[in-house]
């Protein structure tokens, strides 16, 4: 065999292989979060809208986004799903002005690039000419056998206009609910997602005294991860603990069904009280 057909057979073998790990998924991407649009300009007093994209998506079925945002001169106004839902509404909380959780979950995977969330701000009419930030980071991400998975961060840049500023900016016009009519709809359709997505996703939270159990040890069951709330959160900090993950939980608040242990019987209560088959944990 001759040098040449030696080298031709080692390169077709070498490429065939590459070719093999490649549609494996060996080198797949690595999921990245996008707030989008990336840079925009708005006037003091309008509300606007941006959404956190993924991309490279390889089948997600819950997350835990933290939200950070210039509260100094943007008030959060409320949230939509984005194209990419995973089926239950987004519950939110809040961790200090500036930041806020926000967490869905879905039994099965769900694929595919978009949006993950539409966030809804506006910008404070004491913010002539200030630049504000808002970031989306994935806390946790993972997919129904509860692997986690790692995201990188998104941001975007807000530009407030000026009291008597000019400037135009294409892509964030159409972005900007400028109008006084448009800006009414977009606050009360925020309102009505807000208030869908704490009575779909917290279903009977701790806000509601006749709802939440708080044990005599002061601690309220079914809260797991200790934020003083019920919530989708504690549904997803539950699954991952059962699921065998390392995860950090309130085992006292876990134990839904007061038998002095953790089984699977209490994540089963859970899913069915976030599911709305039972009224109380």
């Amino acid at each position: 065999m001759t040098k040449f057909s030696c080298k031709f057979i080692s390169a077709f073998f070498m490429s065939a292989s590459a070719a093999a790990i490649i549609s494996t998924g060996i080198f797949a991407a690595t999921p990245s979060l996008s707030v989008q649009p990336s840079s925009a300009t708005v006037k003091p007093g309008d509300t606007f809208t941006v959404n956190v994209n993924i991309s490279d998506n390889p089948g997600i079925s819950g997350y835990d986004i933290i939200l950070s945002y210039d509260s100094t001169n943007l008030e959060y106004v409320g949230n939509n799903s984005g194209s990419v839902s995973l089926g239950y509404s987004v519950a939110n909380t809040n961790y200090s002005d500036g930041k806020i959780k926000l967490s869905a979950a879905s039994a099965s995977d769900v694929s595919g690039n978009g949006s993950l969330l539409t966030l809804s701000f506006k910008a404070k009419t004491t913010s002539n000419g200030k630049n504000a930030s808002i970031s989306a980071s994935a806390e946790t991400l993972f997919n129904s056998s509860m692997t986690d998975i790692s995201a990188s961060t998104g941001s975007a840049t807000v530009k407030i206009q000026s009291a008597s500023g000019s400037e135009t900016n294409t892509e964030a016009t159409t972005q900007t609910t400028s109008k006084s009519e448009q800006s009414t709809q977009a606050a009360t359709q925020s309102q009505q997602t807000t208030k869908s997505a704490s009575e779909q996703t917290t279903s009977k939270q701790a806000e509601n005294p006749t709802e939440a159990t708080t044990s005599s040890a002061g601690y309220i069951k079914g809260d797991v991860n200790n934020d003083k709330l019920v919530n989708r959160g504690d549904y997803v900090l539950a699954a991952k603990f059962f699921a065998g993950n390392n995860v950090s939980v309130n085992t006292a608040a876990l134990d839904v069904d007061d038998n002095g242990s953790v089984t699977r019987a209490d994540y089963m209560k859970i899913s069915r009280y976030f599911a709305g088959k039972i009224d109380s944990l």
